[in-house]
């Protein structure tokens, strides 16, 4: 009831009550059109066959049949890879066992309500349909979050989100490898957005600037996420443990006499000759504290001096002699000098407490008259008070003695 070309299957093999018959199929090749080469074909084969040998299913249709069917599936038939790949396959099933396998009579003969009917394989179209809908629900929360996570600042992972969901550009993925790239979108993401606040803490104190700049620097120098991601946080990292002694590093720059700012500014920005890494500003920040808390004791000592004259010829004395003496090894020349100037200044203040105790001695001594004055005004006043007690107590009796019968 089929007319094929006779270079593959007989016609008059295939008539009622017949199930067997022999039947030659090409794969892209022989007398039909169209043509493809064996080594081209093989090549495709065998990188199927790297990723295993899988079963699946032929089907050979027609046209041109029956008017009860006129255009339907002539047969199928189950077969390997590997089959392809050796060039040759024979069926030589029974009647019963090959029931299964190939299907000529029924779908020929039968119209096409019984061809569903009778069919024992689901239709491909809906298998694919089905297999393609579980996929798509199941990848689809995941695809959200990368999507949801990527368009937050600095959207860094959003091409890259939208070429492994989209499956176009140069990060697209085949199905086994979409999830843990859209795991690993996901994660850039938010490690992103961890990177981009963890810089923007540290522009909080402005003289980190040239050390978040670095950190920018290197990571588009690398182009890897992973670097950004470290040198931020370790940036946040020593600016949080720098802080205290940048702050003190600041107050005491700001001490007079100033001496002591250029250099701390440099230290705090790593700018000029005084400039350190970030890793051991912390100690050199100290260490310029403390000489600016030496030189602003310096200058209150010289206030100190100066508000007590007489104190002057003795620090000019003394200043001399330490710069007239000769540099040794562990003894500089400043803090002979201001040892110095501490030594002039506990003068002063020895002065000064001895120059309170005359003005208390002599205090004491102009107050001893007017302290012998009060105490005379005192018992004046208390004879006065007694003296009009008792003449109040008199006048009472007086007037009680009248009042009384005879």
């Amino acid at each position: 009831p089929v007319s094929l070309c006779p270079r593959f299957l007989d016609p008059s093999s295939c008539r009622v009550g017949q199930a067997d018959f022999d039947l030659e199929l090409r794969l892209a090749t022989g007398p039909a059109q169209p043509r493809l080469s064996h080594a081209t074909l093989l090549k495709h084969v065998r990188s199927l066959l790297a990723a295993g040998d899988c079963r699946f299913c032929m089907r050979v249709s027609y046209q041109g049949g029956p008017n009860s069917a006129e255009q339907g599936v002539l047969f199928r038939f189950r077969l390997n890879v590997s089959d392809i790949e050796c060039g040759d396959r024979q069926f030589a099933h029974s009647a019963v066992d090959g029931a299964h396998e190939l299907d000529l009579y029924e779908e020929v003969c039968n119209g096409p309500e019984d061809q569903i009917a009778s069919s024992s394989d689901p239709c491909p179209l809906h298998v694919a349909a089905l297999t393609t809908l579980v996929s798509a629900v199941m990848v689809l929360p995941i695809e959200l979050s990368a999507l949801a996570l990527s368009i937050l600042p600095p959207f860094l992972q959003l091409p890259r989100a939208l070429s492994v969901v989209f499956g176009v550009g140069r990060w697209k993925t085949d199905d086994d490898t979409r999830w843990p790239a859209l795991k690993d979108c996901c994660r850039n993401s938010v490690l992103d957005l961890l990177a981009s606040l963890s810089l923007l803490a540290s522009l909080a104190t402005l003289w980190n600037l040239r050390h978040v700049l670095s950190a920018i620097r290197k990571a588009y120098r690398d182009r890897c996420p992973l670097v950004l991601h470290r040198e931020a946080f370790s940036c946040l990292r020593h600016c949080l443990l720098n802080l205290p002694t940048d702050m003190m590093l600041l107050v005491c720059g700001l001490l007079p006499p100033f001496l002591q700012l250029p250099k701390a500014l440099s230290t705090l920005c790593s700018l000029g000759r005084h400039k350190v890494p970030i890793n051991r500003r912390s100690a050199a920040a100290v260490r310029i504290s403390l000489d600016a808390a030496l030189d602003a004791k310096a200058v209150a000592e010289c206030a100190l001096v100066g508000l007590t004259l007489w104190r002057i010829p003795t620090l000019v004395s003394r200043v001399r002699a330490c710069a007239l003496l000769p540099p040794r090894a562990g003894h500089p020349r400043k803090s002979a000098v201001l040892r110095a100037f501490d030594e002039t200044a506990i003068d002063v203040l020895l002065d000064l407490a001895q120059l309170l105790e005359v003005i208390l001695i002599l205090g004491t001594l102009v107050s001893i008259p007017s302290f012998f004055r009060r105490i005379k005004t005192y018992l004046s006043t208390k004879a006065r008070v007694e003296a009009a007690h008792a003449l109040r107590r008199l006048r009472q009796s007086v007037l009680s003695s009248q009042m009384r019968p005879h």
